[in-house]
Parts: structure tokens; sequence; C-alpha cells
């Protein structure tokens, strides 16, 4: 959502409690040039940790092509990040692979929510997904508004990193 803080203007993704009370939020910190994000945004200047009953994080649409802040994020223990986006459908293919290569490369779940309809003649993908640890989708909707709850099963990261844990490999997190 756009939001207005101190003068400022920023794209901010929510984190909403159940009793409906805003607990944290996160500002975009890739702003999409392409179409003037950075002439109206003021970018954010850092990552944002949910720790409750799972440790998560926020990112919004073009943050998702930078994948060192997902790796930032995982070095914060992070198991499942949440992704909120705009992606138009022109290239809908690149939101499919990065979505699933997020997931594999740093071994935990991507819960993506994409928008749909066409907005100043931009038709928007949808095809919002979660992703497991092992690149597998484990549920993705069309084109079309829809909603769907899904269980995720966090062995599922477990049991991937009993195969190769690459947070532990990582050779330049001390750098």
């Amino acid at each position: 959502v756009p939001w207005l803080e101190n003068g400022k203007l920023y794209n901010r993704s929510l984190f909403i409690s159940n009793s409906g009370k805003i607990e944290h939020y996160y500002n975009k910190i890739h702003l999409f040039k392409p179409l003037n994000e950075d002439k109206y945004f003021t970018e954010g200047n850092k990552i944002t940790i949910i720790k409750e009953s799972v440790i998560s994080a926020l990112t919004i649409c073009y943050d998702l092509r930078f994948p060192e802040l997902f790796r930032k994020l995982i070095l914060q223990d992070v198991k499942i990040i949440f992704l909120s986006a705009q992606w138009p459908l022109s290239r809908i293919n690149h939101w499919k692979v990065l979505n699933i290569a997020r997931a594999i490369e740093n071994q935990i779940f991507i819960v993506s929510c994409n928008r749909t309809g066409n907005s100043l003649n931009i038709d928007f993908g949808g095809n919002s997904m979660i992703v497991a640890p092992d690149g597998q989708i484990i549920k993705q909707l069309g084109n079309n508004e829809q909603i769907f709850t899904c269980n995720i099963d966090l062995y599922e990261i477990k049991k991937n990193k009993n195969l190769f844990d690459i947070k532990n490999d990582i050779k330049i997190k001390n750098i």
C-alpha cells in the first residue's frame, strides 16, 4: 500500500495480526524505475524479520529479482518469505521462475500474491503461488481473482537441509 510517513511516501507491505493490528511492516527497497517508482516513493532501507510462530519476512514485487536480499533474510533464519506484487502478464514467466528459484536457492517457502486484472493498459499476471524449499509449487492460482488457504509443513525445510545445507555453506556471509 502507498504509505505516507514523515512527509515521505513508501511502497509498504503490512503484517496484520489476527486481531487486526499492524504488527510489522516493510518498505520496498528496490523501486522499479521503468514505472517511475523512484520519482514517487522513498526507498526502504531495512529488512523486516517477523518472529512470530515461525520466522518470516516481507518483500515486495521487484525485490524478487534481487537474490542477495533473500540471502540476507535466510541468514536471519527466515523460513517463509511473503511477497506481494503487481507483476505484469507480459513477464509472468519471469515471475514463476524467480519464485521457484528463490525458494530453491534459499531452501525456504515463498508465499507470493500477485495482482490480477488491468490498470492503465497494463495486464497483471496473477499466478499467486506457494513454493516449497525444493521448488515444487504447492498451490498456484490462475489469472483470475481468487483466494486459497494452504498448510505448510516446515519439516520440508529440514528435509531439504538434510541433503545439503546451503546456509551453512555460504562463504560470503562474513565478507
